[in-house]
């Protein structure tokens, strides 16, 4: 899946949101839980939409009744800077090898002669779906959420948008959430998995990195 075809993402926008960077909604939202922090009212209006969102999420102690589920993955891939655009993996996969794969194989297939040839692995990402919103400040821009559900990550999208100062936030219609679940948290009863994380190949031994999880323990 090219991701997306009108609204280009930026790999240092996606870079920031997973690693949970200040400024980004998850940053803020975690500064806000410590009893030393008081959030602006800039702050906790942008929040209030994803509070509300976690309080329909599992707790810990019945997300420990339930069975642990394998960990699933999906991948972006570029072709900079020969294109803007990013290619997506649209399921999940077993494995991040797997998911890193299907993401080059479209952006070689769909990448052209140039772009094509230059392919490769932006971010490996696990348990978690990605959404995009867009809004306008002084030019258009894209916002990113997360989250364990798609009804989850728009939520965090949207409001990402508006914490970042954006006016007129919806969701890109393009870009309809991806998910790298094993299940779905909250529809299934059944269902628990381990944190949220993410792999940028080239980084920290490839080593695979937790990011910030809305649920707490995400189960894990």
């Amino acid at each position: 899946m090219l991701f997306p075809k009108k609204h280009l993402l930026a790999a240092a926008a996606l870079s920031m949101l997973l690693a949970g960077c200040q400024g980004s909604l998850a940053y803020e939202l975690l500064q806000a839980a410590k009893p030393d922090t008081t959030p602006s009212a800039e702050q906790i209006q942008s929040m209030k939409p994803v509070v509300q969102a976690m309080q329909q999420l599992p707790s810990d102690a019945e997300l420990a009744t339930r069975k642990m589920q394998p960990r699933k993955w999906g991948s972006y891939a570029g072709s900079f800077p020969n294109s803007p655009m990013m290619w997506v993996t649209d399921r999940p996969f077993n494995t991040p090898e797997e998911a890193a794969a299907d993401a080059l194989k479209q952006c070689r297939l769909e990448g052209g002669e140039k772009g094509g040839k230059t392919c490769q692995t932006v971010v490996i990402y696990s348990n978690l779906c990605l959404a995009v919103a867009k809004g306008d400040k002084s030019k258009p821009f894209n916002a990113l959420g997360y989250g364990p559900t798609h009804q989850f990550a728009t939520t965090v999208a949207l409001a990402n948008c508006q914490h970042s100062g954006g006016k007129n936030c919806q969701v890109v219609s393009a870009a309809t959430p991806l998910c790298a679940t094993p299940c779905n948290l909250i529809a299934d009863s059944s269902c628990r998995y381990e944190k949220p994380a993410y792999i940028f190949p080239g980084k920290n031994g490839n080593r695979m990195k937790e990011m910030p999880s809305f649920s707490g323990k995400m189960g894990g």
